[in-house]
C-alpha cells in the first residue's frame, strides 16, 4: 500500500475529516489533499510523528511503500 493510499484509510478510520487532520498536525487542508491524492509527501519527519499520533498507527507504517 502506498503512502497516500495509508493516509486516507487510517484517516477514515479514525474518524476524521482532512481538515480535522490538517489542523491536529499542523499543516494546510490542501497538503493533506496532496498527501492523499499522491502528489507530496511530508518533507519533515516530525510530521510522519504528529500524523502516526494522531492516526494512532505506527510510524514506520507511514514511512513505508510496500507494493
Amino acid at each position: 500500500m502506498k503512502f497516500c493510499e495509508k493516509v486516507k484509510e487510517a484517516r477514515t478510520k479514525a474518524g476524521l475529516k482532512q481538515d480535522e487532520l490538517a489542523k491536529a498536525i499542523g499543516v494546510s487542508l490542501r497538503t493533506i489533499s496532496n498527501y492523499e491524492a499522491g502528489t507530496r509527501y511530508p518533507k519533515k519527519r516530525e510530521t510522519y510523528y504528529k500524523m502516526a499520533e494522531v492516526l494512532k498507527v505506527d510510524v514506520n507504517y507511514l514511512l513505508t511503500d510496500d507494493e
